[in-house]
């Protein structure tokens, strides 16, 4: 049943025009600031950010904002990344890795304007972190986690890789706050002991908490 979700909602994403994606992703921002998810930025991180001309790399501190890179026609975070950036909110983006054996194969590592990418196995856009640490996950305040498919209820089905599915309890204090397109919604997705709630879901046009 997942697998056929999934392929549909794939298929139906692939079929959306670009206009529409970058139109959406300016309703996701204004939705995100709606919706009160966002923490307060204390006023000194800004004036922090004035030491990245001078080549410094910042440690971030909370409150940290992780959001994923949208890839193939995900639901935009483009707009999101670039208007909190400009905010002085500390960002980070996942990393992932193959074989990392014990290691976690999931870190999220910090960004600023000045961040560089490049695509990873699966061809995603990844922050360049040779030279910077990654970030402890106790520290996120907030969450913004892509998938397939949503429903009311805040079950979430992702790719199949289960990245989330074992990053998100490594940091349980952290809001979690979904991002989809309106047909992304289904009544009820089946559901598995190791599957992880959202918090809330924001659409183009909605804001749906799942507390």
């Amino acid at each position: 049943m997942k697998s056929q979700i999934r392929k549909n909602m794939l298929g139906r994403r692939n079929n959306l025009p670009l206009e529409y994606i970058q139109k959406s992703g300016a309703a996701f921002y204004e939705n995100l600031l709606k919706s009160g998810c966002l923490p307060s930025v204390n006023p000194m991180q800004k004036k922090l950010r004035q030491t990245e001309a001078l080549g410094k790399i910042l440690y971030p501190k909370p409150p940290l904002v992780m959001l994923y890179h949208s890839f193939r026609k995900e639901a935009s975070t483009m707009t999101i990344k670039d208007r909190l950036l400009e905010k002085g909110f500390d960002l980070c983006l996942p990393v992932t890795f193959s074989g990392a054996g014990s290691q976690p194969d999931m870190q999220a590592y910090p960004i600023t304007r000045k961040t560089r990418f490049a695509p990873d196995a699966f061809g995603v856009p990844t922050p360049l972190c040779q030279d910077v640490l990654p970030v402890d996950p106790s520290q996120i305040s907030l969450i913004i986690v892509p998938g397939v498919a949503f429903d009311p209820q805040g079950n979430r089905l992702g790719f199949g890789k289960g990245f989330y599915d074992r990053f998100l309890p490594r940091a349980p204090q952290a809001l979690k706050v979904a991002l989809a397109y309106d047909f992304q919604l289904i009544h009820r997705l089946p559901r598995e002991p190791w599957d992880i709630k959202m918090d809330y879901i924001i659409t183009e046009s909605r804001i749906i908490s799942c507390i």
